[in-house]
């Protein structure tokens, strides 16, 4: 009997320390991506096509580094809408759409708030 309540609490700890470190890991990585977001929005604005498509490249290869681990236990259909926005935000600089980048943008911003808030460590998401 002892035994099964070590085991028991020993599983709550790990879950909840799991489930923290998910958390934390999906909130840094929404609002770093969300201000990189706000950031390239600046420069669509200013008109300027290579710092927009040098941003755009940044933002990329953040999402690249942190989509992998993410995609553990974020649902996979809001890893698919970052990666699909970024796409289209790329074309969009590319093509020097201003007002799809914007859009773009806009997208990505409610995409990259979904990463975390939909997933997270709350007792309802648990059970």
């Amino acid at each position: 009997m002892r035994a099964m309540i070590w085991v028991a609490a020993v599983t709550a700890v790990l879950m909840a320390l799991i489930g923290g470190f998910c958390g934390a890991y999906s909130s840094d990585t929404s609002r770093e991506l969300r201000e990189q977001v706000t950031q390239m929005t600046a420069v669509i604005r200013s008109g300027d096509g290579e710092a927009a498509m040098a941003e755009a490249l940044r933002l990329e290869d953040t999402w690249r580094e942190k989509s992998a681990l993410l995609s553990l236990w974020v649902n996979h259909q809001d890893i698919d809408d970052v990666s699909v926005g970024i796409q289209q935000l790329k074309v969009s600089v590319e093509e020097g759409e201003t007002y799809h980048a914007l859009r773009c943008l806009a997208e990505l911003d409610e995409a990259l708030a979904h990463l975390y808030h939909r997933d997270a460590f709350r007792l309802r998401n648990i059970l």
